[in-house]
């Protein structure tokens, strides 16, 4: 797919067009902020979520990025909702990473064993088992991986149980949308 922009072309490349179909999209300023490429979601029939995004606020955000530091970090994200993985891949691919998906502590350990990772995105409250000892268990492999965890419903005492557990950056769900996320990961991943 190629578009045209005022700043310039840009080509993006789609595995294949499934279908094509008139969809009712909720503004994402419902739900907090969102990056400026993200401009909605539309709930799909399936029960998943796929974000709408703003080609033209999209190619100016990659154009400002140099090209040297366009590499695309990969970031599994842990979220027992799939509502929520779908938000959180799709912002996080919209912003230059590539993103893998798990909703249980064993699906996400064995993510783990398997593929080169660059940081972790963990829901605090992973069924089976808790965000916190998923963050362990991460951190008895890999001490130096970046940890980020998401709650909408964890306390200061929780908060603090993850920053001891090895999360690096902890975040209310609702300051990921404003970009806070995109640009704690790249901080982590620079560092």
């Amino acid at each position: 797919m190629v578009l045209s922009h005022r700043v310039g072309a840009a080509a993006f490349t789609v595995e294949e067009v499934e279908t094509s179909r008139d969809l009712a999209v909720t503004d994402i300023t419902s739900l907090g902020d969102a990056p400026g490429h993200v401009s909605g979601v539309v709930l799909l029939g399936t029960g998943e979520v796929a974000l709408v995004i703003d080609a033209g606020q999209l190619i100016e955000g990659i154009r400002l990025i140099p090209a040297e530091d366009r590499r695309r970090a990969r970031v599994p994200v842990f979220d027992d909702s799939g509502v929520g993985r779908g938000v959180l891949s799709g912002s996080l691919s919209s912003s230059g990473f590539t993103t893998s998906l798990a909703s249980t502590v064993g699906d996400a350990l064995d993510l783990l064993a398997e593929l080169p990772i660059d940081a972790v995105v963990v829901d605090f409250g992973v069924p089976t088992a808790s965000g916190i000892a998923l963050v362990e268990e991460i951190r008895r492999r890999d001490r130096r991986m970046p940890i980020l965890m998401l709650s909408d419903v964890a306390s200061e005492e929780d908060r603090t149980r993850a920053k001891m557990a090895g999360v690096d950056r902890f975040f209310h769900k609702r300051e990921f949308r404003g970009g806070a996320l995109v640009t704690a990961l790249w901080d982590l991943l620079d560092a």
